[in-house]
């Protein structure tokens, strides 16, 4: 009966540390649940453009990201634009390293520091991708 309480309290602890459960989450931070459901995440540079994504949020009718509750929107800093099949294409190199194509909607505004910001969401906590929701890109920039 010994081996079978440490067993499950072991199985506990595996899960709690997979799901990532803390009291509070850092930009990029992907630990803990979401009030929705989805996990805990807050993209990088969010805060700093807070404002402007609610600005920009409200101007353009945007709903369910770019919020005080989802912070899922943030600067890039590499990104590339490019043509393909007549559509415009955009390539985002996000917080883990690795280069994603944008699958979302591309609003083409006046940014407030140049660069692209991309609203997403992790996949879930163990690298499986992102989610993209809405980007937005300087004008001039194809």
């Amino acid at each position: 009966m010994h081996t079978t309480t440490l067993t499950t309290t072991a199985l506990v602890m595996v899960v709690i540390v997979a799901l990532g459960i803390s009291a509070g989450a850092e930009e990029g931070d992907v630990r803990g649940p979401h009030s929705r459901g989805y996990i805990t995440y807050k993209a990088p540079g969010h805060d700093r453009y807070h404002s402007w994504y609610q600005a920009i949020q409200e101007r353009l009718g945007i709903a369910n990201c770019c919020d005080s509750l989802n912070n899922d929107c943030g600067p890039v800093t590499q990104y590339r634009l490019f043509f393909k099949d007549g559509t415009v294409r955009l390539d985002v190199r996000l917080e883990d390293g690795r280069w994603y194509t944008f699958h979302g909607r591309l609003y083409w505004v006046d940014t407030p520091d140049g660069r692209v910001h991309v609203c997403r969401k992790p996949k879930g906590i163990l690298g499986g991708g992102f989610y993209f929701y809405c980007a937005f890109v300087p004008r001039g920039n194809v």
